[in-house]
Order: structure tokens, then C-alpha cells, then sequence
């Protein structure tokens, strides 16, 4: 201690009121990193470094980070297990950890609106052929008609490319879907016409029917990893070339996203999945050269048939 400048005072003080044990103790007692979490069983199938853990009512619960950020847009600061308000100094040190872990990074334009959701195809119980030929007709372009409201905040926003972010109404669901504008506003105040490919970014079917939107500005892309449907080896002969004209009639791109690419040999439309994006999950991607990579392609034969058993899986 003397070489921190302690006096032998200080030193004295220190040993004889057990200041270091004391430390150690506090330590030991608060520190959360070592402590295993009441409800293991939730949480054992993530990576234990994407845990956030939290002491609540002298037990420790924890919870994957998404689920934490899913929980905040939905519920607020408060607590997953009992929706109790957080104390400050420890949201401050959760929202660093989901800050520093989340590829789901954007501008945020306005807060959060409940709303219907609806899908315009004929869905019962599974979804059918005819599904599919629709997602492959519209290319995965996942465009939406919103209120005059929402169509309103987008005509005051400086000039730019923006998504409408869409998340189901609970705290478990974390995944996340994205949408570009239609031109013209919708008549319906309440209700928004939902494209196929949101219920599969969300994992969800058409039997769900509420949902959160807001507007988002995502920031511009770098990179893009595709896994194709069926082996394209034979289907095309510069995919690349075919992927970066199909990618210019899309204003954003984001993760779990299918998009449908016309072959330039027989002119057939294949779906890829988009499995990874760089720097975010979501991404501007006009006017700007994209760095195209593949994942090992599904192990289908026929592109409408692999829709239609990657859908109904």
C-alpha cells in the first residue's frame, strides 16, 4: 500500500477495522457475474456471456439481452420477473450491455404504436402453394400502406431512406421485422395490411394479430451473407451480377429477410435467406456497392416446394 502513497497511519486503520475483508465480502455478496440464476432452466440454451443478470427481491434472474431490449420497447424500464421499475444504476449498466451486444442499431424516429395486423392471403391452418407464389411474385420486397398519421411523420422527416420496425406485443418473441413504405397512406386507421414475408422474420402466423410499429432510419450496409434455397450452380451464370440487380430494387435489407432473384439462364425466381448483415441487422442499401457472401445452400430441389416446407417447418 505504501507504494500507493498510504501513509502508516492509513495502513494501520486499514488492517486493524478489516477494510480489505470487508471489500472482499461486498464483493462476494454483490458481484452477479458468479452467481448462477433462479431461472437457469429459461435461459441455459444461451451463450452465459449474453446473460444480463439483475438481483430482484435477493434472488438472481437473468436474461438473454434481446429479451431484455424486447421487454424495454414493450413494457418499459421496468424488470422482466415482477415489471417493477428498475433502479437507475442498474438500467444504466443493462442498456450499456444491450448497446454493446445488439446488431439491432438504427435511428429511432418516434415511439411505439399499437396496431392490427391482417394478412390479405387466405390462411387456416398451415400456409399454402399460393403463399409462396406471392412471396416469389413481389421478390421479398416487404413494403407496407400505413395510417395518414404515420404517412405524416414520414413526409416530416428529412429527406432519406426509412423502415417501419415491427414487433409482436409480448416479451418473449425477439425477433423483429422491417418494412419500407408504400407511396400513398391507407384509409384503415387501425389496421395494416401485413406482407408474408413479416410473419417469418417474426416466426409467427397469421392467427397473431396485434403488434408495435415505429419508424426507423437505418444506417447504410457493407456486407451481405445469403443462404439460397436450392443448389443455384446451375441456375445461374453470374449470380452475383443477377443478386446486385435484384438488391437495387430494394431500399433496405434485413436479417431472416427472403428475397426471390431471377435466374439468367431460364429465368426462374429463387429465394435466398439473408443470414447475416454488417455493420447491423438492418441496412440502407442504396446507392452503395455491397459486398456480397454465401452460406451453404439448403438442400432443396424445387424453389417453390422449398418455400413451402421451410414455411410450414
Amino acid at each position: 500500500m505504501k507504494s500507493f502513497n498510504f501513509s502508516d497511519e492509513s495502513i494501520n486503520k486499514i488492517y486493524e477495522n478489516k477494510l480489505i475483508e470487508k471489500i472482499q465480502q461486498f464483493f462476494i455478496k454483490y458481484c452477479l457475474f458468479n452467481k448462477q440464476c433462479v431461472n437457469y432452466y429459461d435461459i441455459y440454451e444461451n451463450n452465459s456471456d449474453d446473460i444480463i443478470k439483475i438481483r430482484l427481491k435477493n434472488k438472481i434472474y437473468g436474461w438473454y439481452y434481446l429479451q431484455w431490449y424486447k421487454h424495454f420497447d414493450n413494457r418499459g424500464y421496468s424488470d422482466i420477473k415482477y415489471d417493477l421499475p428498475i433502479e437507475i444504476n442498474n438500467l444504466r449498466r443493462i442498456n450499456k450491455i444491450i448497446k454493446s451486444k445488439s446488431k439491432f442499431k438504427y435511428e429511432i424516429k418516434n415511439n411505439f404504436t399499437t396496431i392490427q395486423g391482417i394478412y390479405s392471403g387466405d390462411y387456416s391452418y398451415s400456409w399454402e402453394f399460393q403463399d409462396m407464389f406471392s412471396l416469389l411474385e413481389n421478390r421479398g420486397i416487404q413494403k407496407i400502406a400505413v395510417s395518414q398519421d404515420m404517412f405524416n411523420n414520414l413526409l416530416s422527416y428529412d429527406p432519406g431512406v426509412y423502415a417501419i420496425e415491427i414487433i409482436t406485443c409480448d416479451s418473449v418473441n425477439i425477433n423483429r421485422s422491417y418494412c419500407i413504405f408504400d407511396d400513398f397512406p391507407t384509409l384503415e386507421d387501425d389496421i395494416i395490411n401485413l406482407p408474408i414475408g413479416v410473419y417469418n422474420q417474426l416466426k409467427i402466423t397469421p392467427n397473431d394479430k396485434n403488434f408495435k410499429f415505429r419508424i426507423v432510419k437505418p444506417e447504410k450496409g457493407k456486407r451481405i451473407k445469403l443462404k439460397c434455397f436450392i443448389d443455384p450452380s446451375d441456375i445461374f451464370d453470374d449470380i452475383k451480377n443477377q443478386l446486385t440487380l435484384e438488391l437495387s430494387k430494394h431500399k433496405i435489407i434485413s436479417l431472416n429477410q427472403i428475397i426471390c432473384v431471377e435466374s439468367d439462364k431460364n429465368h426462374s425466381i429463387i429465394p435466398f435467406l439473408v443470414t447475416e448483415l454488417f455493420p447491423n441487422n438492418i441496412l440502407d442499401i442504396t446507392d452503395i456497392d455491397l459486398e456480397i457472401d454465401f452460406e451453404e445452400c439448403l438442400n432443396f430441389e424445387n424453389p417453390i416446394e422449398s418455400l413451402f416446407l421451410y414455411f410450414n417447418s
